[in-house]
């Protein structure tokens, strides 16, 4: 029987890659069999890189030289793509070179020539000498509070330079004046204690409004007690000018009060006070619901007539007691 002999196998060559040119193709790498020649990697076609332009910058022509146009060029292969052209040389172009007049300090120069564009000189200008100064007084300045003088100096009238320079006297300052401070009252504004310059009349130090104070009212203060059927009045005052701040009416009595009768328990040893005595509520009479009727028009009489003497005595009396607590009543004014 035959023996199966296994394949070789491709024995493999590089097909070396060939670099494309400005104007010719390249080729990628391969390989190929070296045995039987069968191509294993085809090499693929590279298209022809083209020229890569450099621009031959154009010469400018002088006075005395000639230039060129602008050309083009190949960076890689050299080839001259666009060639440059000869340009004439110019010749000069002639520009007046003008006068000087001198200063005081600088000379000045005569007319001349130059070509204007490669500035050679074609007529030399000549040097004429400087003139020197001319001097002027500068007038001394008096400083005063918040701005500096100066002395006397010197420059010159035609240039201006400083000659004699002037120099700085300090500011004089300030003449502090005080402005003595306003204490406000309750309805007047007050100020702080400012300062001033008695020399410029510069304020320094600026006074501040303070406000008013306004009122301290007090409690109220009885002017007049009432009495029955008289009405009286009580009024708030500011207890630190003492101006009236309100006024009020207080009602008439319609009854006198009743006064506490003194108790009879054994007197103290200790000291007497000043209070004000302590005011019973007003006597209001009982209402009469229990009160039986006379059967008679002799007793209606009788009692009518007792009734209307006990009624007097008791107003009376009860006028008597009102005077003597409204004394003791009253209070104080406060100071």
């Amino acid at each position: 029987a035959q023996q199966t002999i296994d394949a070789l196998g491709h024995t493999e060559v590089i097909d070396k890659a060939v670099a494309p040119t400005c104007t010719n193709t390249g080729l990628t790498e391969g390989k190929h069999c070296e045995v039987c020649g069968e191509v294993l990697i085809k090499q693929q076609t590279v298209d022809a890189l083209g020229h890569t332009e450099v621009t031959d910058k154009a010469v400018e022509p002088t006075c005395t030289t000639t230039g060129l146009t602008e050309g083009k060029h190949c960076e890689v292969c050299g080839e001259v793509l666009i060639e440059q052209q000869i340009i004439d040389a110019l010749g000069h172009t002639e520009v007046i070179d003008k006068a000087v007049t001198p200063t005081c300090t600088t000379t000045g120069l005569t007319e001349g020539r130059h070509c204007e564009v490669c500035g050679e000189i074609l007529v030399a200008q000549q040097t004429i000498d400087a003139l020197g100064h001319t001097e002027v007084i500068d007038k001394a300045v008096t400083p005063t509070c918040t701005t500096t003088g100066l002395t006397e100096g010197k420059h010159c009238s035609v240039c201006g330079e400083i000659l004699v320079a002037q120099q700085i006297i300090d500011a004089l300052g300030h003449t502090e004046v005080t402005d003595k401070a306003i204490a406000p009252t309750c309805t007047t504004t007050g100020l702080t204690e400012g300062k001033h310059c008695s020399v410029c009349g510069e304020i320094l130090v600026a006074q501040e409004v303070i406000d008013a104070l306004g009122h301290t009212p007090s409690d109220w203060i009885v002017d007049t007690e009432p009495a029955i059927g008289i009405s009286g009045s009580k009024h708030k005052e500011c207890t630190v000018c003492g101006e009236v701040l309100e006024t009020e009416v207080i009602e008439a009595l319609t009854e006198a009060p009743t006064i506490e009768e003194p108790t009879t328990e054994a007197p103290t040893t200790e000291t007497p006070t000043t209070e004000t005595p302590t005011v019973a509520p007003p006597i209001t009479e009982p209402e009469s619901e229990q009160s039986t009727v006379p059967e008679t028009e002799s007793d209606i009489d009788a009692e009518t007539s007792g009734g209307c003497k006990g009624t007097i005595s008791a107003f009376v009396a009860l006028l008597a007691l009102l005077g003597c607590f409204a004394i003791a009543w009253r209070p104080r004014k406060d100071n």
